[in-house]
């Protein structure tokens, strides 16, 4: 009788933007992941040309990383909704104050800081958490400004070739939106193990046939990629 065959290593599909995907990608092969990773961003992010004076508010509110690269630096407190977006904001001259990637906790770290002067969120054309109104509501002088725009991108040929295959593809997704961009580009029949960055994003893949679905503890690349680890070492 001979010996069993290993387990086929399940691939992985990366749709953030470019930038975001590679980084990621790179840290979870540097955490041992082995199998295939394809890179099919479903989202491009463009620039809306929406110019602001430095001089118009005195802390910055960022809950994405993608508005730090269209706002231009100050040397000023920044808001960051995680520690990713604090480190890029940070590279780029702001001071930064980080919530740990959730948006009700950052919400929740301004006001309980009790920041003095003019509150400017800097945002994509899409955003949840009502930042803005919640911060007046409080007693806040706070204003938003969109900065870029998501404009959304097919899925590449690796990609589809990728989920037509007999093995496995997890596929993490970190936002609603991203989510329900990819339930209307997977095609039927993809086996999947998915891995949603929280509840809300769980819900809008609920479309998806997935034949597992790993739900991130706290809203974080670092535990995204904990949930990938998980079900490699679970299969």
């Amino acid at each position: 009788m001979g010996l069993p065959l290993p387990k086929p290593i399940p691939s992985l599909l990366l749709t953030r933007p470019q930038a975001q995907s590679e980084q990621f990608a790179n840290d979870l092969r540097e955490a041992g992941f082995e199998g295939e990773i394809v890179i099919s961003p479903l989202m491009e992010i463009q620039g809306v040309g929406s110019e602001v004076d430095p001089d118009s508010y005195d802390v910055a509110i960022f809950t994405s990383r993608n508005a730090v690269d269209f706002v231009q630096p100050a040397q000023k407190l920044a808001w960051c909704v995680g520690n990713k977006t604090a480190e890029k904001a940070r590279a780029s001259g702001w001071m930064t104050r980080s919530s740990g990637g959730d948006v009700e906790d950052l919400l929740a770290a301004i006001q309980a800081a009790v920041p003095a002067g003019r509150a400017m969120h800097f945002r994509g054309e899409h955003s949840r958490g009502a930042v803005i109104e919640r911060l007046k509501a409080a007693g806040f002088i706070a204003q938003e400004r969109i900065v870029y725009r998501q404009v959304s991108r097919c899925l590449s040929p690796s990609a589809l070739a990728l989920l037509s295959g007999e093995t496995p593809v997890i596929v993490p997704l970190f936002s609603p939106r991203s989510a329900s961009f990819f339930a209307e580009e997977v095609p039927k029949g993809a086996l999947i193990w998915g891995v949603a960055m929280s509840e809300a994003v769980a819900k809008e893949m609920e479309s998806i046939s997935c034949d597992r679905l790993h739900i991130a503890q706290a809203p974080t690349a670092a535990d995204m990629m904990r949930g990938i680890l998980s079900l490699i070492d679970a299969a």
